[in-house]
């Protein structure tokens, strides 16, 4: 139930407003690989559990001809929603999968190759257990961002 609640909120936000889609942080390796893949004449998938148009717009912004699985309104296409549409549209190993987070465990752990940002201890895991890993550092944190807010000099103003 909360997974609903969580896509029909992601449906309805993006029905007030789209973000700015050009401005969000990209990695550009990943990018680089995506357009790879698509010049060796293999099928691009975006899988996000961003809302669908979102993720329609982040693939025309990187001029990324891509199936784009996605987040709609009755469904949260993340974790192990994410692993089982990527499972029937692929096979399991019949596709390569670029995650950041530890939720992605569920679905790098169906790929035929884990593609890991900036989560080095699932990538550990994945290469332990004989997933092949390509990895990437994170180009940025959020303990970044917060550290260069400094909201510690808030205070002094309070």
């Amino acid at each position: 139930m909360a997974d609903t609640n969580r896509a029909r909120l992601k449906t309805e936000l993006a029905r007030i407003g789209q973000p700015r889609t050009e401005l969000m942080p990209v990695h550009p390796e990943i990018v680089e690989l995506a357009h790879a893949a698509v010049a060796e004449g293999r099928e691009l998938a975006l899988a996000s559990a961003s809302e669908q148009g979102l993720v329609e717009q982040l693939a025309r912004d990187h001029s990324l001809p891509a199936r784009i699985f996605a987040s709609d309104d009755k469904v949260n296409l993340k974790g192990a929603a994410k692993a089982q549409a990527l499972v029937d549209a692929y096979g399991e190993g019949g596709f390569d999968y670029a995650g950041n987070a530890p939720v992605d465990r569920a679905i790098w752990d169906k790929a035929r190759m884990a593609i890991v940002v900036g989560d080095e201890p699932s990538a550990k895991a994945l290469a332990a257990q004989g997933t092949p890993v390509q990895s990437f550092d994170e180009s940025w944190r959020w303990r970044d961002l917060a550290r260069a807010l400094r909201p510690h000099q808030w205070v002094k103003n309070v």
